[in-house]
């Protein structure tokens, strides 16, 4: 997933779904970069296995995992602007 998000505010402006993302997909951009940032959370594949998790802290897997299964529950988070990851709002 590709998270962009207001500069000032944290506010989440877009979101590209998937899992799995190339480097054309990071060059994706959502308005102005002046004011608008992305954060790019990937997922890697669980050795031994067809399963996946997402690839961040212990602490925001289950959240990521959620979003993931409800695309549209994005509205109830926005970016921590001095952590960079996603939070409740």
């Amino acid at each position: 997933m590709i998270v962009f998000y207001s500069k000032k505010e944290g506010n989440i402006v877009g979101v590209v779904e998937g899992r799995i993302h190339n480097e054309a997909h990071s060059k994706i951009m959502i308005g102005d970069p002046k004011e608008v940032d992305k954060l790019v959370i990937n997922w890697l594949q669980i050795e031994g296995t067809q399963d996946y998790t997402p690839n961040v802290t212990e602490d925001k897997k289950q959240m990521i995992i959620d979003i993931d299964k409800d695309p549209s529950s994005i509205s109830k988070y926005k970016i921590d602007l001095k952590t960079k990851s996603l939070v409740l709002i």
